[in-house]
């Protein structure tokens, strides 16, 4: 069996792509640092490792390696506070705000934890705080746009192919384009998920972000009654569910096709997808939504369930 170290394949894969030691390393390490991890001369943090694989379309889930007690605390604290923040975007009313009040706590946890050098957790954590706390849409947008320049100093939301992003980015990057919505800023927000989605089936189709891409670029541009192209967007997402085992959005998918069909003049099969959405957001406990649903059907179509 052939061996390849990780820093070979990195070397490899860098290559075959033509892409500088630069553009790859871009805030998160120095050159000379990627170029010694390269040639298996020195191995930089876990966190910026994983980092570097992401933004080059590696595998980073068959990547091991002996974590110091610092390394696997901060690891332990953002599966926590994600785990909440997921729990925070899928209920409401007091089990929302409990979520929110955990994934807080947790994030005051790991601001201890984190050094002031350390740009691509301090990146976290800016980012969940915009996400969390209840700022006005604005100032959710500045936080999150200093959060992606700690680590890609060059963003620039109307060139989004000018740089490589590990998964933490594309995930703030689609936070910036919602806060652009929510500011009223739909061109904005419509044309970053245009061109996110081209970058990532380009260089990686196989994302794991595909489906949160997707979701909200379909959903926005049907309520820009951009219908046909919503629909269009909306299969794909549903694809990309289906071929990753990732269903949690899967539901979405079929809601936002409910209401391009209701609008489309196809009430038969807006029905038909709305009973089918409601079901799949039980399924997988989605309750906030679930209730949404509930709402535009009753609204449409005098519809209970």
């Amino acid at each position: 069996m052939e061996i390849m170290y990780l820093g070979e394949a990195v070397r490899q894969r860098r290559k075959s792509l033509g892409l500088t030691l630069e553009i790859v390393c871009e805030g998160l390490c120095t050159i000379m640092t990627l170029s010694r991890f390269e040639k298996g001369r020195q191995t930089p943090s876990r966190d910026c490792v994983v980092a570097i694989l992401q933004r080059l379309g590696l595998p980073d889930d068959r990547y091991c390696a002996q974590l110091t007690q610092a390394e696997a605390l901060l690891t332990h604290l953002r599966t926590e506070i994600n785990a909440y923040c997921s729990q925070f975007e899928q209920t409401i009313g007091e089990e929302q705000q409990q979520a929110r009040k955990s994934a807080l706590e947790k994030l005051r946890d790991l601001e201890r934890c984190v050094k002031k050098d350390d740009r691509i957790n301090q990146q976290f954590i800016l980012g969940m705080r915009a996400t969390l706390e209840p700022y006005p849409p604005q100032e959710q947008l500045e936080m999150l746009m200093k959060a992606i320049r700690l680590t890609v100093p060059r963003f620039d939301p109307e060139e989004i192919s000018n740089c490589l992003y590990c998964r933490t980015e594309v995930v703030i990057i689609n936070q910036i384009a919602i806060r652009y919505f929510l500011c009223g800023q739909q061109r904005e927000a419509i044309n970053i998920y245009e061109q996110l989605l081209k970058l990532i089936l380009k260089r990686d189709p196989d994302h794991n972000c595909l489906h949160l891409i997707t979701y909200n670029y379909a959903l926005y541009l049907a309520l820009e009654n951009r219908f046909e192209e919503a629909l269009d967007i909306s299969a794909l997402g549903r694809e990309v569910c289906i071929k990753q085992g990732n269903y949690s959005t899967l539901p979405g998918f079929l809601h936002i096709e409910a209401g391009c069909y209701y609008y489309m003049g196809e009430s038969s099969r807006s029905i038909s997808l709305h009973r089918s959405a409601y079901h799949l957001y039980g399924a997988i406990m989605d309750t906030k939504n679930q209730e949404i649903l509930k709402t535009d059907a009753k609204k449409r179509f005098n519809l209970t369930f």
